[in-house]
């Protein structure tokens, strides 16, 4: 039996203001999954440990993104046996917190899978961008098993999508669609901050408890029409995300954050604090708001890199989500370029 492969792969962003299923990028922090393979002699992929997810994900393969994830790109690889995987997930990011936590796991394992496997990563570094490109789409398919399809009363259509996977993966800003991955690079000075809301504590039981929004949920909240001037603007606010990243010009990134489609209408039903939250933030000085992918979790951009006037602006976003009977985990991060790997 072979000795243990251990990957990382990092916590992500997706939608990004405009970018809807389409732009994501990662982050340093909070911290992403691990995972680790080894090759095994028996066919197939066996979960044998899951830890940091309070026994909420399943050990069957076909159920679980990162079990998926291996299982086909183990596929890619005449003669491949079998993969034994151990799962770390990130405790103190919730599963439902909008930082791509099953993307993650899916990317650090299907990594770790094609390490294990693919004979060009034993050759030439240069190939690694290609491989990862190529599990591009294998991970979209294995998050979307994390989405349940329907939710009581509504049915919610089964999406494929691929930006939190392909930025878990390649790191930085990546704009993508189901099967093509474009790397956008990042703005070297650019730090958000990202507030991971939970509510206050429960004098009960003496805990804190999750805030958490199921991606189906979110989904369902979603209109099926939209206003034709609502779609201008925001496809217009993407051309000018996507420019402002690539000419690394980050007030121009903050300006280009808003989102009159999907933030409003999922705000509106599950986050009704959200809009006030995000008033307050850019009243005080932000350069802009949005959700991290479906929430609760949101981020900001700030225009200085001054502790001191960051830390005001943090404050000021507390106490607007203690108004609304919320806490957050804070974490002021810079880009993570590197996406998923060995460790």
């Amino acid at each position: 039996m072979t000795d243990w492969l251990k990957v990382y792969a990092p916590a992500t962003i997706a939608n990004i203001g405009p970018g809807f299923d389409v732009l994501a990028c990662a982050l340093k922090e909070p911290a992403g999954d691990y995972v680790w393979a080894r090759k095994r002699e028996r066919p197939g992929v066996e979960i044998l440990q899951i830890l940091g997810d309070f026994g909420q994900l399943s050990y069957d393969v076909n159920k679980n993104t990162a079990g998926y994830a291996a299982q086909e790109t183990m596929a890619r690889y005449p003669g491949a046996a079998g993969v034994e995987l151990k799962i770390l997930k990130n405790e103190l990011v919730p599963l439902g917190s909008g930082l791509g936590t099953s993307a993650s796991s899916a990317a650090a394992a299907a990594y770790a899978t094609a390490l294990l496997y693919d004979a060009r990563l034993n050759g030439d570094p240069s190939l690694e961008r290609t491989v990862k490109k190529e599990l591009v789409p294998i991970c979209a398919r294995a998050e979307r098993i994390g989405i349940t399809t329907s939710v009581p009363g509504v049915q919610v259509a089964q999406a494929e999508h691929s930006d939190n996977v392909a930025a878990a993966l390649l790191g930085g800003f990546v704009l993508s669609n189901k099967r093509y991955a474009m790397e956008l690079g990042t703005i070297p000075a650019l730090q958000f901050t990202v507030f991971n809301p939970y509510k206050q504590l429960n004098r009960e039981t003496n805990t804190y408890e999750p805030y958490a929004i199921r991606t189906a949920h979110a989904r369902a909240a979603l209109p099926y029409m939209v206003r034709l001037a609502d779609a201008v603007t925001t496809l217009g606010h993407l051309g000018q995300l996507v420019y402002a990243i690539q000419t690394q010009n980050m007030h121009l990134f903050g300006a280009a954050i808003h989102d009159a489609l999907v933030e409003p209408a999922r705000a509106k039903k599950l986050m009704p604090w959200y809009q006030d939250v995000r008033r307050t933030a850019l009243e005080s000085g932000a350069l802009g708001c949005a959700l991290a992918g479906s929430g609760p979790s949101f981020f900001i951009v700030t225009p200085t890199m001054s502790p001191v006037l960051n830390g005001a602006l943090i404050k000021t976003v507390n106490d607007a989500l203690l108004a609304a009977g919320l806490e957050a985990r804070v974490y002021t991060t810079p880009v993570d370029t590197a996406g998923a790997r060995k460790v």
